[in-house]
């Protein structure tokens, strides 16, 4: 897999507001959690659930012969900080992978799949080291965080991953989705 400098500069740019962005939410929502803790904490959990996501889409796309680069979308990650500021909400818009070459159908729902994919078995091992090593506060939010992200990229309109599986295969759209809605209502 072949990284450009400029690809690995949006990457950080993305993860780093992902993490700040997150690390204010947590400060609300965890009495005790330093700020410097909570970037740290958000850091690890956000920042690999984000970075192996789109890392993934990559990948695929690279796989079937296309060119592909991850772009940062400064006004999205300018949202990302307003509204975990303003709300403790996170309305995440990071940037994506772009791909260029060309796919069948198929392939296309694959790529956008594999995103949520990862993000599903992320949860699914965050929740089981939790289950293996105490409900640790880590883990568990590790758990949660991902199966966030894997539901809300599973959303079938706009740009989403959820779309395009959509379009691709109804049967693994519903799959992944049911999958990730159970994740978040809770094993």
């Amino acid at each position: 897999m072949h990284f450009s400098e400029e690809e690995v500069q949006q990457l950080i740019k993305a993860w780093a507001v992902l993490s700040f962005s997150f690390a204010l939410a947590f400060t609300r929502s965890l009495p005790g959690l330093g700020v410097f803790s909570s970037f740290l904490f958000s850091g690890v959990t956000v920042g690999v659930s984000f970075v192996v996501h789109e890392l993934a889409h990559k990948f695929l796309a690279q796989r079937f012969n296309c060119w592909a680069e991850f772009r940062s979308f400064d006004l999205g990650l300018l949202l990302t900080i307003f509204t975990a500021w303003t709300s403790g909400f996170i309305f995440a818009l990071p940037g994506a992978v772009v791909i260029s070459g060309i796919t069948t159908n198929e392939e296309n729902g694959k790529i956008a799949a594999i995103g949520p994919i990862s993000n599903i078995v992320l949860s699914l091992l965050f929740y089981l080291a939790a289950v293996l090593w105490g409900p640790r506060l880590f883990l568990s939010y590790g758990g949660a965080i991902n199966a966030r992200l894997a539901l809300f990229n599973l959303l079938p309109f706009g740009f989403m991953d959820g779309l395009k599986v959509y379009n691709w295969d109804l049967r693994v759209w519903v799959g992944l989705f049911g999958l990730a809605l159970i994740l978040n209502l809770g094993l």
